[in-house]
């Protein structure tokens, strides 16, 4: 199960971002250039960066738990199938 593949978003990541209700842009990495380039100041540019990944973060393990789930629920109709 892959959320990225060739650094762009899965049809399987696409749903898990759907299930999760998240965007997948706020999954997309991003440096801390990225930010210093829109404000120019460090220090703000700074404090966005960290919320920002500390955001994108949050919303990984989201949907990291949500694949776990889905890998559960797989293996248990596999087995009744059986």
């Amino acid at each position: 199960m892959k959320i990225f593949e060739n650094n762009h978003l899965t049809e399987e990541g696409r749903h898990l971002c759907a299930e999760a209700d998240t965007r997948p842009e706020d999954l997309k990495i991003k440096t801390f250039d990225d930010f210093k380039a829109q404000v120019g100041h460090a220090e703000v540019a700074e404090i966005r960066f960290n919320h920002y990944k500390n955001k994108r973060l949050r919303k990984l393990m989201t949907i990291s738990k949500l694949m776990e789930h889905l890998a559960v629920q797989r293996r248990i109709d596999a087995e009744q199938a059986d």
